[in-house]
């Protein structure tokens, strides 16, 4: 139950310094509405506040999270995006999303029960949570965790392209 109150608790040392991430990077992009570039954020971390190169702005040490700048994210996938890509990369992430619920919707309306509607039922569920996780988290970013997303998006694309052959060919 600590654990619980401390998720919760804006005043506990983790939980104020994300708050402080998202101030920043909220400001900085509102200053910077064309984005840094795509895994840039740790220039806009700048502790002098002078801009600064991507390798100097690296190797400073974070005193908050005791770890270099590199490894600091704005703690929401959404104001990352935001900071790197600018609102029309944030536009773009969101539309492929919807485009990827609504071919899984489609396909799930005119599916039996299969294998394959069970793994688009799954697949849907588990972005759905993980774009709810994403929040609070770049995990997204992480490369072995995007290798799997694109895989799991093939599959998905698999499936569907099956079954719009298996309409044409049935006339379905």
């Amino acid at each position: 139950l600590d654990r619980v109150a401390s998720i919760i608790d804006v005043e506990e040392t983790s939980n104020a310094g994300i708050i402080l991430m998202w101030k920043a990077a909220s400001g900085y992009a509102l200053h910077h509405p064309l984005g840094v570039g795509y895994a840039n954020f740790v220039v806009t971390l700048s502790l002098t506040g002078q801009d600064m190169s991507f390798d100097q702005a690296a190797s400073q040490e974070n005193k908050l999270y005791q770890l270099p700048q590199r490894y600091v994210t704005a703690h929401s996938l959404y104001l990352q995006l935001l900071v790197e890509l600018s609102i029309l990369g944030l536009g773009l992430f969101g539309l492929l999303w919807l485009a990827f619920f609504r071919h899984i919707w489609l396909y799930l309306q005119r599916a039996t029960m299969s294998v394959e509607s069970v793994f688009m039922a799954t697949a849907a569920v588990v972005f759905v949570w993980f774009l709810a996780y994403s929040v609070f988290d770049v995990t997204w970013l992480n490369d072995k965790i995007l290798l799997y997303t694109f895989v799991i998006f093939a599959l998905v694309r698999v499936v569907i392209l099956q079954d719009q052959n298996s309409i044409k060919q049935n006339g379905r």
